[in-house]
């Protein structure tokens, strides 16, 4: 029950202590950025362009010119540039933070992902509560992009990468041309994409023997990759406050591996696995206002075809999804209150998946067909409970939510999310969100009915014997699976304590208690064994032959963890004024190398002036321009320095795998997984700074050492997981914002950028108790890679600029 939740208070004591000290004496400093993104003004009271719905505040934003100092082309890269700080622990894990437009609801990722940084105004981070008021569940933090008002460029990119220890070289082309008239907005993009595989005698991989395996030359560690990708957006205003959005995509992915030699009468024929899936996705978006209400429609379609083929062992395999979700949200304020409007959001969709699979394997086939329907409804209401006036101000507003929502989903039932909370802030300089969700979750389709296959020759670790085995591994559904249930309290603490800075602190705390949990045996414990005795197989000698890893139902898991984020973002360098004061946005203005169209300067006359230019008109009108471009350089050269810390502490973590047996304490020594023991602490620490054109960013993470406790009679024990440091670094040069570029027209908004992963070439080390490594934890197996590099040329096409008297300019 939702009252048994607590959490323990010295665990607490230090965001309490921080909640104190942020709300000593401190002034607001609310910032925005014009249409342009090249001036910065101080608004008061006034709400930001594109803001979310409600009066929660971002837990930070970044700014046009922040963004381009990442130097990431894309939203995809910049959600990978941002990952830290967009992380949620509220959530089931591996869930993508909710994408907004201008803050409204996109169709989908797809919407979005493509568009170029450069079309971007403002990005908002917002916490998870922010999803409740767009229909959506609590269990992952809303990013909010604001694009520009006006924005037409064609962008080209071409990459080549590879690893330092040689093999895994590619390359990729992409193409996109995006044409934004404030609501209006028009779309294309395609990319491609090839990677070489990666094989085992490429790297340091022995077999239990301690020598290279015979066949490492036909056993890869990495597939190779052959991708086509396109995707189109169309989204157009069709009358007075309501717009459409259709998104099509296209995807198309060819794997192919190899697995090692097969006798056969005639020698020894390699094993080679082609993969081919081909996706087809089709979203469309209705939304608009109606007497004072917000409503939004959406309809998602998607098919996914998928292939598979084993030569040399008579395998394959093919399978088809189809989906089809449809929704409906309205948002509105339907009573008003002495405290402010009273907001209600309310939700009803609909949804359903069909998959059908064949399985073949000498002649012998399995087929399985799945189907689900599933009908949702949910209500969320956000209650003003005090507004500070006057002066009242200091003590902020304070707001209550309750929120209900039920799902009917076919083959398991009726489900329900029940939640609420409280959030007090007193504008942006102090944030305080307590919230309180109990839902219920349905195993999945595949996890319920999925067809029962047995794989032979499959590598794990049994931590009973402490040995690398290749044994029979079972997977499918299990019918017997049951919805799980989960009870998340959360408090939230953030703020802006400088007033003219701009420095952000936000701390999480979460406790998660989870009962009937589902999960899978990829791992060989004598826990497991013990608990689930059925699901192990072993020979005479005690060597396991046989592991059942299908799906099944936990007792229970209770987790505890406390996340810390501090943002600091200064400027470095001159920070020249705009040129003149912007109107609204132009064509690609604040990209790479600058290149946006510009307005005709007073004096000077225009293409349907009637009069020609002397002259010394001229000569002045070249000056004037002259000196304007000269003021643009240096706008755009402006420097800044950006500095974020990222550390999640992870208090608790059990697991209880069936009543009466003991607690699995998965921080300390027990395992559940197959990526061996979770580590206590992580830390992020990224630091980046552009000025004159140049920039870098250099993240560093830490994730602290850990231990899988084996068995006693084993000879080699414990496995220690070693701390692990992995640095990455990213430099560019926009070569349009140098001055010698503009000898060379062609480098008008162009960039050239190199990236490296792992530039240390560090690896996860893992040793047993007598200082071996086992065969299924060298280091080359767990990272292939190693240190990556990835060379890019990337370059803006805008439209030609026809200055005044009609000469190119």
């Amino acid at each position: 029950m939702i009252s048994n939740v607590h959490f323990s208070f010295p665990h607490l004591a230090w965001l309490a202590l921080t909640m104190g000290v942020l709300t000593s004496d401190i002034a607001l400093a609310q910032q925005s950025v014009d249409e342009m993104g090249l001036e910065e003004v101080v608004v008061t009271s006034r709400r930001e362009p594109g803001a979310v719905i409600g009066d929660i505040t971002p837990e930070f934003q970044l700014s046009a010119q922040e963004i381009r100092a990442l130097g990431v082309g894309s939203v995809s890269e910049l959600l990978v540039a941002l990952g830290p700080q967009l992380g949620s622990n509220r959530g089931r894990g591996g869930g993508r933070p909710i994408v907004l437009i201008n803050g409204v609801r996109a169709s989908g990722f797809a919407e979005i992902r493509d568009i170029p940084t450069e079309a971007i105004l403002r990005t908002d981070i917002l916490p998870e509560e922010v999803a409740l008021k767009y229909g959506y569940r609590a269990d992952q933090r809303v990013i909010n992009f604001v694009l520009r008002p006006r924005f037409q460029a064609f962008t080209s990119e071409v990459g080549a990468r590879g690893t330092t220890e040689g093999g895994r070289e590619g390359i990729d082309l992409g193409g996109n041309w995006l044409r934004i008239q404030r609501d209006d907005r028009l779309q294309f993009d395609l990319k491609a994409r090839r990677e070489e595989g990666l094989l085992e005698s490429e790297r340091s991989v022995v077999g239990a023997n301690g020598q290279p395996n015979a066949d490492a030359a036909f056993r890869s560690l990495s597939p190779t990759v052959d991708q086509l990708t396109a995707n189109v957006v169309l989204a157009k205003p069709f009358s007075e406050g309501a717009s459409f959005t259709i998104n099509g995509t296209l995807d198309d992915t060819r794997q192919q591996s190899l697995l090692g030699l097969r006798p056969s009468p005639t020698g020894t024929n390699p094993l080679r696995r082609d993969v081919d899936a081909r996706e087809g996705r089709l979203s469309g978006l209705l939304q608009g206002t109606r007497s004072g209400w917000r409503w939004s429609s959406s309809l998602n379609a998607e098919r996914v075809d998928s292939t598979t083929e084993t030569s040399g062992e008579a395998i394959a395999g093919r399978s088809k999804n189809d989906s089809l979700e449809i929704d409906l949200v309205a948002n509105g304020t339907p009573l008003d209150l002495p405290a402010g409007p009273l907001s209600l959001t309310l939700k009803a969709a609909a949804g359903t998946r069909n998959i059908d699979s064949v399985s073949t394997r000498l002649g012998n086939s399995i087929v399985s067909d799945l189907s689900r329907s599933q009908r949702d409804a949910q209500f969320n209401v956000d209650v003003p409970v005090w507004r500070g006036e006057a002066e009242q101000a200091a003590l902020g507003a304070l707001g209550a939510n309750f929120n209900y929502a039920v799902e009917d989903i076919s083959e398991v039932g009726s489900l329900r999310t029940l939640g609420y909370g409280i959030n007090w802030s007193v504008a942006r300089k102090l944030r305080l969100i307590l919230s309180v969700t109990d839902e219920e979750g349905a195993p999945s389709m595949q996890q319920l009915g999925g067809a029962v296959i047995s794989t032979p020759f499959t590598r794990v670790f049994d931590t009973t014997r402490n040995e690398t085995v290749d044994v029979t591994r079972i997977t499918g559904g299990n019918p017997l699976l049951t919805p799980d249930r989960r009870e998340v309290f959360k408090i939230g603490v953030g703020s802006r304590p400088l007033e003219d800075i701009d420095f952000d602190i936000n701390a999480d705390y979460v406790r998660t208690r989870s009962s009937n949990i589902i999960s899978g045996l990829p791992l060989a414990t004598p826990d497991l064994e013990n608990a689930f005795p059925t699901r192990f197989q072993r020979d005479v000698s005690g060597r396991l032959t046989t592991l059942d890893a299908r799906a099944l139902n936990l007792s229970g898991r209770d987790r505890e963890e406390l996340r810390f984020t501090l943002n600091l973002s200064r400027p470095w360098g001159p920070q020249p004024e705009a040129p003149f004061p912007q109107r609204g946005g132009a064509s690609g203005n604040g990209g790479a190398g600058g290149g946006g169209s510009r307005p005709a300067m007073p004096g000077t006359q225009t293409p349907s002036g009637t009069a020609p230019a002397s002259a010394e008109d001229e000569a002045a009108r070249r000056a004037r321009m002259a000196q304007i471009g000269e003021r643009f350089l240096a706008f755009a050269r402006r420097g800044s320095a950006q500095f974020t810390l990222t550390y999640t502490q992870r208090l608790e973590d059990q697991i209880t795998l069936a009543p009466g047996l003991l607690i699995l304490d998965l921080l300390d020594g027990d395992s559940l997984f197959d990526t061996g023991a979770a580590a206590r602490h992580e830390l992020e620490v990224a630091v980046g700074a552009n000025r004159d054109g140049f920039g870098g960013r250099l993240v560093t993470n830490w994730r602290s050492s850990s231990r899988v406790t084996g068995s006693p009679s084993a000879q080699q024990g414990d496995l220690e997981f070693a701390s692990l440091t992995t640095v990455n670094l990213r430099v560019f040069a926009d070569l349009g914002l140098q001055p010698w570029a503009r000898d060379y027209p062609f480098l008008r908004g162009a960039r050239v950028s190199l990236v490296i992963g792992n530039l240390f070439n560090e690896r996860q080390s893992v040793t047993a108790r007598d200082g071996t490594v086992p065969v299924i934890y060298q280091p080359d197996l767990l990272d292939p890679q190693g240190r990556t590099l990835r060379l890019t040329f990337r370059k803006l096409f805008f439209p030609a600029f026809q200055p005044p008297g009609g000469r190119a300019g």
